[in-house]
């Protein structure tokens, strides 16, 4: 099982660096490399990010046990 949120920087000056795009985190039972492989997850994530934020933003993701890593989102949407 994965937890996936979508983040992108926030404007200079903020508070924080990133926030995220998603209001709940993606829960998916698929291995990261599998599922940014399907057609449906990176026709979401092409609707979910507007291309002006693509190279500024990252699946942050956490595994069952408590691993975390980042993909940049134009990472899946080139391949």
């Amino acid at each position: 099982m994965i937890s996936i949120n979508i983040v992108t920087n926030t404007s200079k000056g903020d508070i924080y660096k990133k926030v995220a795009l998603n209001t709940y985190p993606i829960i998916s039972s698929e291995k990261i490399e599998d599922l940014v492989k399907t057609e449906d997850f990176v026709s979401f994530i092409k609707k979910k990010v507007h291309q002006n934020l693509v190279e500024h933003t990252s699946l942050y993701i956490i595994d069952e046990e408590g691993n975390t890593s980042i993909l940049p989102v134009k990472d899946i949407i080139e391949n």
